[in-house]
């Protein structure tokens, strides 16, 4: 079963009106915690909805705040919504994701196995599974979504494939592939396993090992980030590693220094190891001939990075200084949830 499949947001907007005009369940239901006899989950199902055979079964989970909306027999479908949406005096949903009228929904996906397909221009999608961008500028947040979620609960891989615009892909699960596609894309690792794929248009792959410190629960021993980029383009993208600067106001445009900058002109195979605000940066190639960069050390604001990225079929001959970055910016540059 998927997330949000159907040809169109006017059929989804169509099918949100049949779910708003509805009044009362045929079967309630709530489990309680056998321990503590408080509820952790409200169970409504409607039978025979929209065709014989076919059942909504509406779920609210307590303790994580959300909402899912399965149909199964005949047409299948489900969507998953943060906040509790009551049966009485219907659900107002289409308020609730009124961007599917041409704003900016979220899209959550709580399910390693969804598939969250997005129909607007300006889409924001958070979760696991498989969360796909339409044509426009999309943000895309691969994360356990759940409060205070750190990713770790992850089972299998999740992908995020912007499609064509410029937009904005984040993974912070275990294991993840972020793929680009069309338009100048901004990928970023924060930890975990990712390969990360740009697509056409001028790129930016960055590493921010080190945001976990500040908003992320995840323990250090699980935090490491190791990254393979596979179509690193020397003549549009740029690699940064980046470093969120609490001293910087909201707003502010994130500040660039290049490698050749800061040490000359060249490629990466000529430049030493150096260490920067206690933060060990090298260069190094693998049994294969890939350029491996390395970031790993505790900065003075005590942020800590373990990162290791690959650039695959490229060596450090093939990379210039001028395409890879050292950037500090403001937390939410990259945030949108």
């Amino acid at each position: 079963m998927a997330l949000f499949t159907f040809n169109s947001a006017v059929d989804f907007r169509a099918e949100l009106g049949a779910i708003d005009a509805l009044a009362a369940g045929d079967v309630d239901g709530v489990i309680y915690d056998e321990l503590f006899g408080l509820p952790v989950s409200l169970t409504t199902t409607f039978a025979d909805f929209g065709a014989p055979g076919t059942t909504l079964e509406v779920v609210y989970s307590y303790l994580t705040d959300t909402t899912s909306f399965t149909v199964s027999g005949g047409a299948e479908y489900q969507f998953v919504m943060l906040g509790e949406y009551g049966i009485a005096g219907g659900y107002a949903l289409q308020a609730g994701i009124a961007g599917i009228s041409g704003y900016t929904p979220d899209y959550i996906s709580i399910d390693p196995g969804s598939v969250v397909r997005a129909f607007g221009t300006r889409d924001e999608m958070l979760g696991e599974g498989r969360l796909i961008g339409a044509g426009g500028r999309d943000k895309i947040e691969l994360e356990q979504a759940l409060p205070g979620g750190d990713g770790l609960g992850a089972a299998g891989r999740s992908f995020g494939m912007g499609g064509y615009g410029d937009d904005i892909l984040k993974a912070a699960v275990l294991l993840a592939t972020l793929k680009g596609q069309g338009g100048d894309d901004t990928l970023v690792a924060e930890f975990g396993r990712v390969a990360m794929f740009g697509g056409t248009g001028a790129d930016d792959f960055i590493a921010d090992n080190g945001f976990w410190d500040d908003f992320g629960t995840v323990e250090q021993a699980s935090e490491r980030t190791r990254a393979a980029i596979r179509d690193f383009d020397g003549t549009e993208d740029a690699f940064v590693f980046a470093s969120v600067d609490s001293t910087m106001p909201a707003g502010s445009a994130p500040v660039r220094e290049s490698l050749a900058d800061r040490f000359g002109a060249g490629d990466l195979s000529t430049l030493a190891n150096f260490t920067d605000d206690g933060v060990a940066y090298k260069f190094n190639q693998n049994g294969a001939g890939d350029a491996v960069l390395v970031r790993k050390g505790t900065d003075g604001d005590g942020r800590s990075y373990d990162e290791k990225v690959t650039f695959k079929n490229l060596a450090l001959a093939d990379i210039d200084r001028a395409d890879v970055f050292l950037q500090d910016y403001h937390a939410d540059t990259y945030e949108f949830f």
